[in-house]
């Protein structure tokens, strides 16, 4: 699964660049459960199960921004109030 992400480690930073789909979504999410209790509290440069679990937080937190953001509708909404066009019910 994770041979299909182009990934690019730096120090101090993980950089993923993929469109990932609902399959890799759903992984990340059973893996983050896996590591959350065996991954030591320390940089991910530092352990592996630290680095995958950054790697998995990362591929949840795009997906979900691509597939569930309401970036839009909150400015949608503030342009509308802005505007004046909203009324409190």
């Amino acid at each position: 699964m994770l041979n299909m992400i182009k990934l690019i480690v730096v120090p101090f930073e993980i950089l993923i660049m993929c469109n990932f789909s609902k399959e890799q979504y759903e992984f990340a999410k059973k893996r983050i459960e896996d590591l959350i209790d065996i991954a030591p509290d320390c940089h991910p440069e530092e352990d592996p199960a630290a680095l995958e679990l950054s790697i998995m937080a990362e591929i949840v937190m795009e997906y979900e921004e691509e597939h569930f953001s309401i970036r839009e509708d909150i400015e949608s909404l503030k342009e509308k109030d802005a505007q004046g066009a909203l009324t409190l019910v």
